[in-house]
């Protein structure tokens, strides 16, 4: 741990000219003493850093010291850096924050012109993926489970509007389908399974540990799950507005009518996602193929009337 800290505390320092030891110490989460420490420990491995006295003081690097900046180049550094910050702002990781600030440090001075001599901006990527508030301070308790190994417990809402209690084996949070899951062995059905974080319930971590159980995360099983349970199936759909819909499916699905309107084929689950999904579009729309679809959006709108009469 001193060790990342070390690193971490050089690398801020190449991208700052002075930062005090009480802002590295709550950066970092210990005393203003340790700093001293980490300080004292980095001049003995021939790291050159300098001490300015007085208000507004603090520790910097000499100017002559330098870094191997070739490991990447500056557009890669700012995609990853764009990335990362909008994990670190979903998920609230202070550990992702120090890699943020490591390769901005790789970053500073090398930006680089094109030939028309005109200086390319720092960066042009911004990624937001942060969920609400309420979503976000799960998603804090879901990481303490998976790090620490813990047993969940919770309420959980499934896509039909049912409510039970889940006990689970936490493996990985996902963001996929525009929303965050957790997917995680489910003592409940014996299986592993993707649970929407925003339907998750009085969230409970148990002092229970577990075992991982054998699933290679790198191949995204949720994925070949989800399209098991719920099978895609040729779609054609007409929607009223032909130039909105474009902004959501392809060129090459859409056949523009002459009266304006847009015949889209697609594949779609026939689930009630696929419904939610057709009905957060904001436009109006006909479900021609397959009828079990065109059932389930009936079905949903004839409640929504029913409900709102």
């Amino acid at each position: 741990m001193k060790a990342q800290r070390l690193l971490a505390i050089t690398m801020l320092l190449l991208n700052r000219d002075c930062i005090s030891a009480p802002e590295l110490a709550r950066r970092f989460e210990v005393s203003v003493r340790s700093i001293y420490r980490d300080i004292e420990s980095l001049c003995e491995a021939g790291i050159p850093i300098v001490a300015y006295p007085g208000a507004g003081g603090g520790y910097g690097i000499m100017g002559e010291f330098k870094i191997d900046r070739s490991i990447v180049k500056p557009g890669e550094i700012d995609q990853i850096t764009a990335a990362l910050g909008s994990i670190s702002a979903a998920v609230g990781d202070a550990r992702i924050n120090q890699t943020i600030d490591r390769l901005k440090a790789l970053r500073a001075g090398s930006r680089s012109r094109p030939e028309g001599g005109v200086l390319a901006p720092e960066n042009y990527l911004f990624i937001e993926l942060a969920p609400a508030s309420r979503v976000r301070e799960k998603i804090g308790a879901l990481r303490r489970a998976i790090e620490e190994r813990r047993l969940l417990s919770f309420g959980y809402v499934d896509s039909e509007g049912r409510s039970n209690s889940r006990r689970v084996e936490p493996s990985a949070l996902v963001f996929t389908w525009q929303a965050w899951y957790l997917y995680a062995f489910c003592r409940t059905r014996e299986a592993f399974r993707l649970f929407k974080i925003a339907r998750i319930a009085e969230l409970e971590l148990l002092p229970e540990r577990f075992s991982p159980r054998p699933v290679d995360l790198d191949s995204k099983p949720w994925n070949q799950a989800w399209a098991e349970s719920s099978p895609f199936l040729p779609a054609l759909l007409r929607f009223s507005d032909s130039a909105r819909i474009a902004e959501h499916y392809g060129q090459d699905a859409i056949s523009v009518e002459s009266d304006g309107s847009a015949l889209v084929r697609t594949d779609l689950p026939a689930d009630e996602w696929a419904v939610s999904h057709l009905l957060g579009l904001g436009i109006p729309f006909e479900v021609i193929e397959p009828e079990s679809l065109r059932l389930l959006v009936a079905a949903r709108i004839s409640d929504l009337l029913r409900r709102n009469s």
